[in-house]
């Protein structure tokens, strides 16, 4: 997005004016990125590097012990209380 308005799919090479001019990229299952551009006669290359998001998750179990699984994986043993770990999506 530039200026508010979807312009097409990356690569794209847009004109815009010479001003300031905020760009957007946004991609399914990545966090968007926002980039404040001030434009010139020659251009202004810009490279946008998504990244997956992160999120916490806090597991429990009656009776503490159970095995945790994430990301196709084994994370360890539940202890008594509760297990944080920090997921890619």
């Amino acid at each position: 997005m530039i200026a508010g308005k979807l312009r097409g799919k990356t690569p794209v090479q847009i004109p815009v004016r010479c001003a300031a001019t905020q760009i957007q990229v946004r991609h399914a299952r990545y966090t968007t990125w926002t980039k404040t551009v001030r434009p010139s006669p020659k251009g202004v290359k810009v490279t946008a590097r998504l990244e997956r998001p992160t999120f916490t998750v806090k597991v429990s179990s009656v009776p503490s012990g159970a095995a945790s699984l994430a990301c196709r994986g084994r994370r360890g043993r539940v202890p008594a209380g509760s297990e944080r770990a920090v997921l890619r999506a």
